[in-house]
């Protein structure tokens, strides 16, 4: 078990690292239909390009945008698709061609004809981005547009496509970025386990559940449910603000939110500033804790018995542990806030489930308790190490603001320099060279200690070399533009 731990420790830590400078989608599409009479409409896909980012046009000799639609029943394609606004024809150093180049929006059209009451139209839009001369991999959106009567639109789809996979209106490119956001918060979710307020309770908890119950089978059932209500406390909050959000104002409101949040710089500054204070609380400056009076409330109900009294006892504990896992919930949500409405639902379902889950399968194999280790300095540890990672992270947002309003205080080789010292700084802190107030003296330096600080300082090395203008191709979605380089 002491392995399997360090295992699950090593593996957040390295795709912390790899997700810190994973592509997001450079462009955030969506749709709308017009109705243009006599059976007649327009479908107009609007692209809204990240700052700094460009991408091409249909009849772009190299790398064009291409949209292709799946055959349908109940409709008519009218001519090809056609951009409703204009590019900037110039020539392209990347590509050295002319090429029809759209900053900041991308419109585009396709006329359909109705030959029955309802449609359904299926394609997908691919696309290349590229920011100054570092250009991203060809990325996908897939869609789904209900044109006329939906139900004899579905109905249609049922008829004349029964034969055929439905696709799940996720491109190629939004389903790798979505299961990487799963994966990611599992591994956070595990972290989160690893944290001095979380890590004790799991014995005490399980015990708890075993030795308070008439026989074994009761007392797994109660373990389960109280798995199932810490799922429920950090999932259904969020579900529920974003589906009244959706139900209030409709898809184009909840998709102009996510945009926003994105790219604006206000709610990037502010997600700055967040991951910093983050970072300063696992670091040790203080602890972020809820009121007293609302855990001592939620302890209180916890004495009654059935499975009210379990749903307070999961109500306590998230309450108790928020000071270690407020800041991982946060990096959660706010990481996936980028992509479509019911992401951030998933990503925190996934965190939780990770989270949750040991409470049960302790429960019932209460043998492997035996193999946890005890708790101690290293629960400390690890709460610095996601310190320095939240520290790192934390720039992304600074970086997007600066970008969009040109502020010129994240240049790339400001950029490199930060993240360059902080995987430096928390090698030297893995090898016991950098302590806090509230750490232990490390006698010696653990396997798992070492291959993190070797993973850490080999990551710093990578990056030296685009301090003096190296293009560091496997972060170039993630730094400033090249331009912003001395």
């Amino acid at each position: 078990m002491k392995f399997y731990i360090r295992i699950v420790l090593l593996a957040a830590f390295l795709t912390s690292l790899l997700s810190a400078h994973a592509q997001s989608p450079t462009i955030t599409w969506d749709s709308t239909v017009k109705n243009l009479g006599d059976s007649n409409y327009e479908v107009v896909f609007t692209g809204k390009i990240l700052p700094g980012w460009h991408t091409y046009d249909l009849h772009s000799d190299v790398s064009s945008t291409l949209v292709e639609f799946e055959p349908a029943t109940g409709l008519t394609l009218d001519g090809d698709p056609y951009e409703i606004n204009a590019s900037k024809r110039e020539y392209d150093d990347i590509f050295e061609v002319e090429m029809g180049t759209y900053f900041d929006e991308i419109i585009l059209g396709q006329k359909v004809t109705l030959t029955g009451e309802g449609a359904v139209l299926k394609g997908n839009i691919n696309w290349r981005s590229c920011e100054e001369e570092n250009c991203n991999s060809p990325e996908d959106w897939g869609f789904e547009i209900t044109i006329g009567d939906p139900e004899a639109a579905w109905a249609s789809v049922a008829a004349g496509d029964a034969a055929d996979q439905p696709v799940s209106g996720d491109g190629a490119g939004e389903s790798k970025t979505l299961w990487g956001l799963i994966i990611e918060a599992v591994l956070w979710g595990f972290a989160a386990l690893l944290t001095p307020c979380v890590f004790p309770m799991v014995p005490m908890t399980v015990s708890f559940f075993m030795k308070g119950s008439g026989s074994p089978a009761a007392g797994r059932f109660k373990a389960s449910m109280y798995g199932f209500f810490i799922v429920a406390l950090y999932t259904l909050p969020i579900a529920a603000i974003i589906l009244i959000t959706r139900l209030v104002g409709g898809d184009a409101v909840t998709a102009d939110i996510f945009n926003w949040l994105a790219t604006h710089w206000l709610p990037n500054l502010i997600f700055f500033i967040v991951f910093m204070i983050f970072a300063a609380s696992f670091f040790g400056a203080f602890e972020i804790t809820l009121p007293s009076w609302m855990v001592n409330k939620s302890d209180r109900h916890a004495d009654k018995g059935g499975l009210i009294g379990i749903f307070f006892m999961a109500l306590t504990l998230v309450l108790v542990s928020f000071s270690c896992t407020g800041p991982i919930v946060g990096n959660v949500l706010i990481r996936s806030t980028a992509g479509e409405f019911w992401v951030p639902i998933v990503t925190m379902f996934a965190f939780s489930l990770a989270f949750a889950l040991p409470f049960t399968i302790f429960a019932f194999f209460p043998s492997l308790l035996k193999d946890l280790p005890k708790s101690g300095g290293w629960l400390g540890s690890v709460k610095v190490v996601l310190g320095f990672i939240e520290v790192a992270l934390g720039f992304k947002f600074l970086s997007m603001a600066d970008q969009t309003y040109h502020w010129g205080l994240l240049d790339r080789e400001v950029y490199l320099a930060i993240w360059i010292v902080v995987f430096t700084l928390l090698g030297f802190y893995l090898l016991g060279k950098i302590r806090f107030a509230h750490d232990d003296e490390l006698k010696h330096v653990s396997v798992t200690r070492l291959t993190l600080a070797i993973a850490s300082l080999s990551f710093a090395v990578y990056m030296f070399p685009g301090m003096f203008g190296a293009p560091l191709k496997a972060l170039s979605g993630y730094l400033p533009p090249m331009h912003t380089q001395d």
